[in-house]
């Protein structure tokens, strides 16, 4: 998966291509949004109910949503984000061979690896911050995992800092209670929703884009469905971000997780 969720927005969706027709038939309309995966969960942030459920227990490999448990081990161990830190040949993909834009050699400040990771879903970045954590990247998995069980994740397992690893799984019940914890951290949803960024190498400055845009046209299409069956989610997904707009949406934080 490519990217990381827009944790802000109304409804949250990885991993999955929403399959919608453009006429639904009122058995479809009952039956929710249709989602070419094997797991998902949409729940209402407030109360709690599940407004649509799918196989969300079923445990799977959660690939770059990863990150969002690296951010926020980073953000509780208050390490110096000012603090200037190398990619080394240890931050780069031998798993599955990843391009990555950093070159070993680059310095970068942890703030800047952390909206690398958030926002353009950089993997050296991601592997830069789990590798600088107190005790090394070993201390940094295990604190994930203590970290999950804390949260009552017991579905799920962390194996890495990036999410490159399949050992990597957790659930659509997990990952919900992973959202809401994420959700409390203000750089996390800054840096996860930030359109671009520019990092300076030296005299030179380069641009990283946010990867999230296929995540918000699924937004719109699983919320379509849901406006439809006359769900509690209604108006439009960017309604949410206007201050004063998008009243009902915007006191939701629906999340739709789907597994391949």
């Amino acid at each position: 998966m490519r990217g990381l969720l827009a944790i802000f927005a109304a409804v949250i969706v990885f991993g999955a291509t929403p399959a919608v027709a453009e006429r639904p038939s009122p058995d479809d309309e009952l039956a929710g949004p249709k989602l070419q995966s094997s797991a998902a969960l949409v729940l209402d942030q407030h109360s709690g109910e599940v407004l649509y459920g799918k196989n969300a227990q079923t445990v799977a490999p959660i690939a770059s949503i990863t990150k969002l448990m690296t951010a926020m081990l980073v953000l509780d161990a208050r390490l110096d984000l000012g603090e200037h830190v190398a990619i080394t040949q240890a931050d780069v993909d031998v798993l599955r061979g990843s391009r990555s834009r950093l070159r070993v050699g680059a310095r970068l400040t942890r703030d800047e690896l952390l909206r690398l990771s958030l926002m353009a879903s950089e993997n050296r970045a991601a592997s830069a911050l789990g590798r600088t954590y107190p005790g090394g990247t070993k201390a940094f998995v295990h604190a994930m995992n203590v970290k999950a069980r804390l949260l009552g994740m017991g579905g799920t397992r962390f194996a890495d800092a990036t999410g490159l690893s399949s050992a990597n799984v957790s659930t659509a019940e997990d990952l919900a209670t992973l959202v809401n914890e994420a959700h409390g951290y203000a750089r996390i949803r800054e840096y996860s929703t930030l359109k671009s960024f520019q990092v300076k190498f030296g005299k030179r400055a380069q641009a990283f884009r946010n990867t999230n845009r296929r995540r918000q046209l699924e937004y719109r299409i699983v919320q379509d469905r849901l406006h439809q069956r006359g769900g509690p989610l209604s108006g439009d997904a960017g309604d949410a971000r206007r201050p004063g707009g998008g009243d009902r949406t915007a006191r939701f934080l629906g999340k739709v997780f789907a597994h391949r």
